[in-house]
């Protein structure tokens, strides 16, 4: 039979100033600022892995895979880089 939907995690992990790395199931994430007036976009968004503690990155994704560069989201379980920029 088909197998039951896993429920939707996420783990967000903060490494520097606009840098993230996401590990989760199902969800899309949609990142702002707290700064009137500024807006945030999507810098870089790869999928990847960490091996010893090193991360190896894998495929790199574009606008049909982050919602034109508005949100990354992960379907399977999977981890990724996120890079953050901002403007007004």
């Amino acid at each position: 039979g088909a197998q039951p939907a896993l429920p939707s995690t996420a783990i967000l992990i903060s490494t520097g100033p606009d840098e993230y790395f996401i590990v989760g199931n199902s969800f899309s994430i949609a990142f702002s600022s707290n700064t009137a007036g500024e807006q945030v976009g999507l810098g870089t968004v790869e999928e990847g892995s960490f091996d010893n503690g090193r991360w190896i990155p894998g495929r790199h994704l574009a606008g049909d895979d982050t919602g034109q560069g508005e949100f990354p989201t992960i379907r399977t379980r999977n981890t990724m880089r996120v890079t953050l920029y901002r403007y007004r």
